[in-house]
């Protein structure tokens, strides 16, 4: 393979321009993100229950879902916590374990509890799902959570609106809640009680009452709502029939607002105003770097329009682009100087049309490890880890190269024969092969690792060894046939 390469240089070009290409467009697919996506591990048991005691959530509700997790196989570890307001327990599976049948076999169990308090919810099983933070929206400013509240959600609307934003997390905002307080005395000269006042307003506020009326010939389906949205629907709630052609209402004897639930306690501030944020995340497939300028193209045309009101701010923050932004950068800076000092330091010991195609080897290198970073092969994405895969093996893919340059250019100075370049790429060819190989292995081996520190690793392991794989392929039949010509003069030294 090596003589056919070294015979057929046009063939040579082909395949380094192949690889150079299929690189490029993979490396325009690949998706950008700040970590790798680590599939998830646990499922969580979350159980709603206003007992007023985190102590009664925890022996009524969470020591009865631990109990009945005893006979799940597949748990490394549970972890829960109990609230005045309920219970959540999380799960984490082992290795080996699929999550899909750790969750069915959790949801089966958990089910078949019969002995939870009468005010409890149904527990609610669910997998974990894989989640990562774009960047933050923030609405502020010294006005009502009210407005915030609006703008926010019209904001969430817009962001959703973009092809490329697939979730947005309302964060910061408070319960809506329509407030009835009862004057006593009024009560008691309409003869009157808290308990009337609460059966009118059960009556009247019925979302669905569905019915069905059955004859021999026909059946019949009756559905019946009255929803009340605003004070002012529950302020004109009839209580009675006064008897004298008026009725008295819930405002005749109570003052009914809208406001925002007491508890629990909640609130946001941001540079110390109230505060309503926006957290865009990214779905399984989304692109950082795109969702981000999504995001900040939207906000620009928001903040163009005037469609904030009076005394009401939008900021940016927790931007997770820039760290991804930053080291592709220093990708590309350390990959140009790895190149010139190459270059540079091969020009003076050898010739720079040499030098020149040693060097070449990186960008061929990067190119073909971006192909196989594709979701054909490894389904990698540019993060933090596989892009220090690169700055790892910068220092290492040049050396297959200089070895088989530096052996080509020796035997060309006694002999300008082809015959003599390809016996020099043989001499060195197997030594090279082999450490190159062992090098792989050596980084490959960090990869079967199932743990989540071993697949955060694993993928920075496999794109060195991508990278090894086709530094070998460039210096052993890309190489000779750039050097097939070379002329050698004198030189002062001689790298062996």
């Amino acid at each position: 393979m090596i003589a056919w390469f070294l015979r057929n240089p046009v063939a040579a070009n082909i395949l380094m321009v192949l690889i150079l290409g299929m690189g490029t467009l993979s490396l325009l697919d690949l998706r950008k993100e700040t970590f790798p996506r680590l599939p998830p591990d646990s499922v969580t048991v979350s159980v709603f229950y206003d007992s007023g005691s985190a102590a009664q959530a925890e022996e009524n509700i969470t020591l009865r879902v631990e109990q009945v997790l005893e006979n799940v196989r597949g748990i490394r570890d549970i972890q829960s916590t109990a609230t005045r307001s309920g219970s959540t327990t999380v799960i984490r599976k082992t290795a080996e374990t699929d999550l899909t049948q750790l969750l069915n076999d959790v949801k089966a169990e958990v089910d078949a509890i019969v002995a939870l308090p009468a005010r409890a919810e149904r527990p609610t099983v669910r997998a974990a799902q894989w989640d990562a933070t774009a960047i933050r929206v923030q609405l502020f400013g010294d006005v009502s959570h009210a407005i915030l509240r609006e703008q926010a959600h019209a904001l969430r609307a817009a962001l959703l609106s973009q092809a490329s934003i697939a979730r947005v997390d309302l964060e910061g905002l408070r319960e809506p809640e329509i407030a009835i307080e009862v004057d006593e005395s009024q009560l008691q000269a309409q003869g009157l009680s808290l308990a009337d006042v609460s059966r009118a307003v059960a009556a009247e506020s019925v979302l669905e009452v569905s019915g069905v009326l059955r004859s021999p010939d026909a059946t019949t389906r009756l559905t019946a709502d009255a929803p009340r949205y605003d004070a002012q629907d529950f302020a004109r709630i009839q209580l009675r029939d006064t008897g004298s052609g008026s009725q008295l209402q819930i405002a005749d004897v109570a003052r009914v607002r809208d406001g925002f639930a007491e508890s629990p306690r909640r609130w946001q501030r941001f540079n110390g105003q109230p505060a309503v944020g926006l957290r865009v995340a990214l779905d399984s497939q989304g692109d950082l770097l795109e969702v981000v300028a999504a995001v900040r193209a939207r906000v620009a045309d928001w903040r163009a329009s005037g469609q904030l009101p009076a005394g009401v701010e939008l900021a940016l923050w927790d931007d997770q682009s820039d760290y991804v932004a930053a080291r592709l950068s220093t990708i590309v800076g350390n990959g140009l100087m790895g190149i010139v000092l190459v270059i540079a330091l091969l020009s003076i010991t050898l010739q720079p049309s040499v030098a020149f195609w040693v060097a070449m080897g990186l960008p061929i290198c990067f190119s073909g490890a971006w192909f196989l970073m594709g979701d054909g092969f490894l389904g990698f994405s540019l993060n933090e880890v596989s892009t220090f895969g690169f700055i790892v093996a910068m220092g290492i893919l040049v050396d297959d190269a200089i070895v088989v340059g530096e052996s080509i250019y020796t035997h060309r100075e006694r002999e300008l024969s082809e015959a003599a370049t390809l016996h020099a790429v043989q001499r060195v060819a197997m030594p090279t092969l082999v450490g190159g190989l062992t090098t792989m292995i050596a980084f490959g081996s960090l990869s079967f690792h199932r743990a989540e520190m071993g697949q955060l690793f694993g993928q920075f392991a496999l794109v060195v060894a991508a990278c090894l794989l086709f530094s070998m392929i460039e210096s052993k039949l890309i190489l000779p046939a750039h050097l097939r010509h070379v002329r050698p003069g004198q030189r002062q030294g001689r790298i062996d």
